[in-house]
């Protein structure tokens, strides 16, 4: 549930962006393009160096060795499946976290001139959906600049059986430093924000409270112009230290682009082709996946049968070459078919005899 918090709470600091120096943020700075597509690598556990808060900073965060990543796209809210629930949201960010199963979460907000507001979230896995909207949503005062100081405070509620789950957010924010982040990525200019944060989650059973946990922790997220959060800090539960050197969780950006769909983006140089064909008793499928991603392959014959799944699992972006042995199949055409997600294309493959 936590997991899930920091998701959405990160999503908002995603679409906000920020300029050097004492440049405040509007909502004109706030990426809200449909098409918008970022990916954050993250890691546990990594030693960092925060610096101190000012003006003229420079953090080097290029060294950390992130496992996981997790993708973002800014979509066209009328086709998400929990747009009915929002009605006055106009920006919605979907996220695949691609380390782990097929849940997609839809993060919805509202960007005005005087605020960027969080409503709530849905989420899609294989066989179940959920939706929170947020009883008191999250707000984000705007401009935002340099040394400016708020509080925000959310509350949101699941419902399991005869039990429910409230989960009340408190965040004391202070723009406290500006300068240069350095990551693989590149060289951007920053600014800073500290982050106090305390979550309180109370659990009821028919009505009464029956457990209640608070825990605090320290967060610093990093926010450059056009492209929101570059790095994100978050330290180990409990912690006091604002100059901490261990981070819990360590999310850094490493691709980010406009104005280009989900599909444009999975099937660009997607490269589907199978070599030699025709041919005799075996081939060689080659592909090209653009991200990490959930991937089916399949092979059927021209009546629509299927022969074999020659992959189904999660595969890393690079180039993939898979061998299909067919000597014990009559000949004819045959037809393959890869599915990434919410994409699939089909490809002709002719087996001589």
């Amino acid at each position: 549930m936590q997991r899930n918090v920091r998701v959405v709470f990160g999503t908002i600091l995603v679409m906000l962006s920020t300029v050097y120096g004492q440049i405040t943020i509007t909502s004109d700075n706030i990426p809200h393009q449909v098409g918008t597509y970022t990916v954050y690598d993250e890691a546990n556990s990594v030693d960092v160096d925060l610096g101190t808060p000012g003006g003229g900073r420079t953090w080097n965060f290029s060294s950390q060795v992130t496992e996981e990543s997790y993708d973002s796209w800014i979509v066209d809210k009328a086709e998400t499946p929990f747009a009915d629930s929002f009605p006055t949201a106009n920006l919605v960010s979907k996220q695949v976290e691609t380390y782990k199963d097929s849940a997609i979460g839809y993060i919805y907000s509202r960007l005005t001139t005087n605020a960027m507001t969080s409503l709530g979230m849905g989420t899609v896995a294989p066989g179940s959906t959920m939706t929170m909207v947020y009883d008191e949503p999250m707000v984000w005062p705007l401009p935002i600049g340099y040394q400016n100081s708020w509080y925000m405070h959310s509350v949101f509620r699941q419902a399991i059986e005869l039990m429910e789950i409230v989960m009340e957010m408190r965040i004391h924010n202070l723009v406290d430093a500006w300068g240069t982040v350095n990551i693989p990525y590149g060289s951007f200019d920053c600014l800073r924000i500290q982050q106090y944060d305390t979550m309180i989650t109370t659990v009821y059973v028919m009505g009464t409270p029956v457990t209640s946990d608070t825990t605090g922790w320290l967060s610093y997220p990093f926010f450059a112009e056009n492209y929101g959060q570059i790095v994100s800090i978050k330290s180990y539960p409990g912690e006091t230290n604002p100059n901490f050197t261990t981070a819990d969780m360590f999310t850094r950006l490493s691709y980010f682009t406009t104005g280009i769909s989900e599909d444009e983006l999975l099937t660009q140089n997607f490269e589907l082709r199978n070599y030699p064909n025709p041919f005799t008793t075996t081939t060689e499928i080659n592909y090209t996946l653009a991200r990490d991603a959930y991937v089916k392959l399949d092979v059927f014959n021209l009546v629509g049968e299927k022969i074999t799944t020659l992959v189904d699992g999660w595969q890393t972006k690079s180039a993939k070459t898979v061998r299909w042995d067919a000597s014990d199949l009559p000949g004819g055409i045959y037809l393959y078919r890869i599915e990434t997600g919410e994409v699939s294309r089909t490809s002709k493959m002719i087996l001589l005899r």
